[in-house]
């Protein structure tokens, strides 16, 4: 009989209060987690906490553009900018890194980024280390930013 799988499920506060502040998605991270809580599978996971993926890290999967356009949302009133802005650029600049209905901009982008990518880090960490066979982050995927090459198109 084949030994049971070691499995790691990365959950924690700071990704659930994460994904909330994606409007179509609300609460639906915390629906995942008490629906695996019901079944009882925590008790065949280790449960481990997130961490903050680092600028370096993103850099790895995303272009300096993305991130400066990250760091700049984050430094603006959004709900205004969503309200007021009519350039073209803007709009462009929105559809080209990704954001739109299912992928709204919202406050403090940057950090929420680094929140959800610290979460995947941490399945991939849990992976690469060869602790465990499978590694879980249900909060992440919830945007849809390119790779650097696309970013990288004029």
């Amino acid at each position: 009989m084949p030994s049971p799988l070691r499995i790691q499920f990365v959950d924690d506060k700071k990704l659930i209060e994460a994904t909330e502040l994606i409007p179509n998605i609300k609460i639906r991270s915390k629906m995942v987690l008490e629906l695996i809580r019901s079944y009882g599978l925590l008790e065949r996971m280790h449960v481990v906490s997130s961490r903050l993926a680092s600028t370096e890290e993103l850099l790895s999967f995303h272009s300096p553009e993305y991130l400066e356009y990250l760091e700049r949302l984050s430094s603006v009133d959004v709900d205004d900018m969503m309200e007021t802005h009519n350039s073209n650029l803007e709009n462009k600049q929105m559809i080209d890194f990704g954001f739109g209905y299912d992928c709204p901009m919202i406050k403090n982008v940057e950090k929420f980024a680094k929140i959800i990518a610290g979460g995947t880090l941490k399945a991939v960490d849990g992976l690469m280390s060869g602790n465990y066979d499978v590694a879980i982050n249900w909060c992440g995927g919830w945007h849809h930013a390119q790779s650097t090459p696309y970013h990288s198109k004029k």
